[in-house]
């Protein structure tokens, strides 16, 4: 292998293998080789640092981005449930106000016919009384009126036993559909709860599982870190005692050059 091909191997090995003396240039490459090595693990070491910080910003947002879906989902069930619910209520409120609306109707038609009732039986017993201090008899109008009376008594006890049915058909109604309501509140409201519980579960899953990835990835960047330190260190040190094998080998070029009285400028690329 020519000295060229060490370019992109390294000088040192050619150096360690094929040199026993050395020149500046030589010292120079070996030098320039250092700087690099130094720089390669620099650029390392940040670049392990930036997929660090990545990873903890991909599992900030994993996070948010878990939050925020649950939040989405269970304003969803919240806004289907409360739609649900204002409608059946609504329903209830019509049905409770058509109950009190009809008994209340009820009751002022009671009143209204006792009202007449009494009025009539009054009209009767002062005219029979008036007949009889006159010594006269029951007419046919008295009688008709008595009849009269009679039917409208008839016709009150008709018309409560009807609207009583309708009312306690009606309160009837209103009970099951409250009995409904609850039910549809109560299934919601549980359906809600374990939605709830399974999307915490899967967040819960998800962030273990991130962090997991996160705390191996941080492990082998700690392991990668430590390995490149020790091999800088040991290149450190190879170094060393190569640049002292380095010294010794010029100061023993440089005595000799000055024994035989020559000049050159080896000895100025050392102190």
């Amino acid at each position: 292998m020519q000295p060229e091909e060490y370019e992109n191997t390294g000088w040192l090995s050619y150096f360690s293998r094929h040199k026993t003396t050395y020149t500046a240039a030589d010292i120079h490459k070996i030098s320039n080789e250092l700087n690099n090595v130094r720089k390669n693990l620099t650029a390392t070491q940040y670049a392990y640092g930036e997929l660090s910080s990545e990873l903890k910003a991909l599992r900030s947002l994993h996070e948010q981005r878990l939050s925020e879906e649950y939040e989405r989902a269970s304003a969803a069930v919240n806004s289907k449930s409360s739609g649900g619910s204002k409608s059946t209520e609504k329903r209830l409120t019509q049905q409770s106000d058509d109950i009190k609306y009809l008994k209340n109707e009820l009751a002022g038609c009671r009143n209204e016919l006792v009202k007449q009732i009494n009025a009539l039986k009054v009209n009767v017993s002062e005219a029979s009384k008036k007949k009889l201090k006159t010594g006269q008899l029951p007419t046919g109008a008295s009688l008709n009126i008595e009849s009269r009376i009679m039917a409208l008594e008839a016709q009150l006890d008709q018309l409560m036993g009807e609207n009583r049915d309708r009312i306690n058909g009606l309160e009837g109604r209103l009970n099951q559909l409250e009995q409904q309501h609850e039910c549809e509140c109560s299934h919601a409201l549980k359906k809600l709860e374990a939605s709830t519980s399974r999307k915490f579960q899967e967040m819960s899953n998800m962030i273990v599982e991130l962090q997991r990835k996160l705390d191996s990835s941080e492990t082998k960047l700690d392991e990668q870190i430590r390995n490149q330190s020790m091999s800088q260190d040991a290149i450190y040190e190879e170094l060393d005692q190569r640049m002292d094998v380095f010294a010794s080998k010029l100061r023993e070029l440089h005595a000799r050059i000055a024994h035989m009285g020559l000049r050159d400028d080896i000895g100025s690329t050392f102190v």
